[in-house]
């Protein structure tokens, strides 16, 4: 492993939440939520004439690139999961694998269990949303064993194994015309690097800079756009060189730089405001589908309905399920790493 966080390990120790990502979790999920939405901007905004509205139709169309907000996604739980540790904390295994797994697994039941309520079930569950929360699963299972390799030896290997095999299975990428999760259940090996690259942040990211407020905004507003460029490219381009299984992993790069950046910004800030609605994004991410399915189904898909739809829904869902997840996960946690009556007596 690395030789920990450079600045104050023991700061980061007690400030294992950094501010500010809960946000950035947010609005991911919500990219995710409004990609996913079937709609015809174009069309909508007739009203404004015809080349305005073809215009910001077509802009609005390809604004919302889901598959490169959930590598961000990627990379920010690699960084959470990774932080303390690289601070200094004691490692406990069964606190670890107690805390992921109590947090992420009841709500993936209960959305499972709903899904089949509304709807059959599909073909594959690596075709619904779950693909990435599949891959974190994974991620969760290897991190006690990723954590004794150097970071930065696995995450080259990593990237240099996700990209041998997508460039030796083009075929495959053509018949899941470019989209992500082309590799099914092992997708996991492609999003690896992704994962590992936040692992790396949170080693490193107090060695950069603190950035400007006018400057963390242009990176935002530069990663935002290279999403779009490469949706762009993955609809319109015509070649399996678009394929988000390639170009997605080059993304991760400046998406990690970008992270590791925010984290800097924010460290030692006060929360943003969407640190509040960040909390939920793991409800969001999962019951906007639910809304969805429910919609078209009853063949009422507006966008308003989809929106308040899934902004009611997920708030119950965080309130009723995973919130209480959280808190079971730490009950847990806490229970296995206080220390015995003997080792308090010894």
């Amino acid at each position: 492993m690395g030789d920990g966080v450079a600045g104050n390990p023991g700061t980061l120790r007690a400030s294992a939440h950094i501010p500010g990502l809960d946000a950035i979790r947010f609005v991911c999920a919500a990219i995710v939520a409004m990609g996913h939405f079937p709609t015809n901007y174009k069309a909508n905004l007739a009203f404004l004439g015809g080349d305005i509205s073809y215009v910001a139709g077509a802009f609005l169309g390809v604004l919302f690139n889901g598959s490169a907000a959930v590598i961000v996604f990627f990379v920010l739980s690699g960084f959470v999961i990774h932080l303390p540790y690289a601070g200094g904390k004691k490692f406990d295994v069964g606190a670890y694998y107690s805390r992921r797994y109590i947090r992420i697994l009841p709500p993936l039941a209960m959305f499972i269990a709903f899904y089949l309520t509304i709807s059959p079930p599909p073909s594959s569950w690596n075709l619904t949303v779950l693909w990435s929360i599949f891959c974190e699963l994974i991620y969760y299972a290897l991190y006690p064993f990723i954590r004794r390799w150097r970071l930065k030896y696995l995450t080259a290997a990593s990237f240099a194994l996700a990209l041998v095999l997508a460039f030796t299975n083009l075929q495959l990428l053509r018949e899941w015309q470019n989209n992500y999760p082309a590799f099914g259940y092992a997708t996991w090996l492609i999003g690896l690097p992704v994962w590992l690259s936040g692992c790396w942040v949170a080693e490193n990211f107090m060695r950069f800079p603190v950035v400007s407020t006018r400057l963390i905004w242009a990176i935002r507003m530069t990663i935002l756009a290279l999403s779009v460029v490469l949706q762009i490219a993955m609809f319109h381009a015509h070649t399996v060189f678009a394929s988000y299984a390639i170009t997605l992993t080059f993304f991760a790069v400046p998406a990690a730089l970008w992270i590791a950046l925010e984290a800097r910004y924010f460290f030692g800030r006060k929360p943003p405001w969407l640190d509040r609605l960040g909390v939920a994004s793991y409800s969001l991410y999962l019951v906007h589908s639910l809304v969805l399915i429910v919609l078209i189904h009853r063949d009422s898909a507006n966008l308003i309905s989809y929106l308040f739809g899934t902004f009611v829904t997920a708030v119950m869902f965080y309130i009723l399920i995973e919130r209480s997840s959280h808190l079971l996960a730490r009950h847990v946690g806490r229970k296995l790493t206080a220390p015995t009556l003997a080792t308090v007596r010894g």
